[in-house]
């Protein structure tokens, strides 16, 4: 979907292998390539689509393309307990009005989630901004005050929870 990146299917090379001298061409190239999908496209319909398209390749050129171990997209509702628990504990700890954010990429989430079949969230301290960057930190202020927030978020989901009986 154009201008959603969350809905969007998007490709990187991460890794890419090829040639020994700068002046010569390379008679083959590896490549790892990072596959992100929202929510809704079964990884192994992605992967089957560019099978295919490998397949129409010039005379002579051979792809060959091996999959690594595939991680379903998730989004938790944003009307659920767990999350109306965690902003609640937010609020009441942070003093600040939480935000939601998509992320996209792989996670615990991710595989947990769907083997379980469990509602999940990711929560923590730093900015999603620099996630997996060198410039990525926590400060120990907020290490510390998302300790507060999970502990009220706990709380929180009780106080949500239903009443046996009730």
């Amino acid at each position: 979907m154009a201008g959603d990146h969350f809905r969007s299917v998007s490709i990187s090379p991460t890794l890419v292998k090829a040639g020994v001298y700068h002046n010569v061409i390379p008679n083959q190239c590896e490549a790892t390539l990072d596959l992100r999908l929202p929510p809704g496209v079964q990884s192994s319909k992605a992967v089957a689509e560019i099978q295919d398209a490998a397949k129409q390749t010039d005379e002579g050129v051979q792809i060959d393309i091996r999959p690594g171990e595939p991680t379903e997209a998730y989004q938790a509702d944003t009307g659920s307990r767990l999350v109306r628990a965690f902003q609640r504990a937010i609020i009441l700890r942070l003093k600040t009005r939480p935000s939601l954010v998509r992320k996209t990429g792989t996670g615990d989430m991710n595989t947990f989630a769907h083997k379980k079949r469990a509602e999940c969230v990711t929560y923590g301290p730093g900015s999603s901004s620099t996630s997996h960057t060198d410039g990525e930190m926590v400060e120990i202020r907020d290490y510390l005050n998302s300790i507060e927030v999970l502990k009220e978020a706990i709380r929180q989901l009780v106080a949500l929870s239903p009443r046996k009986g009730n």
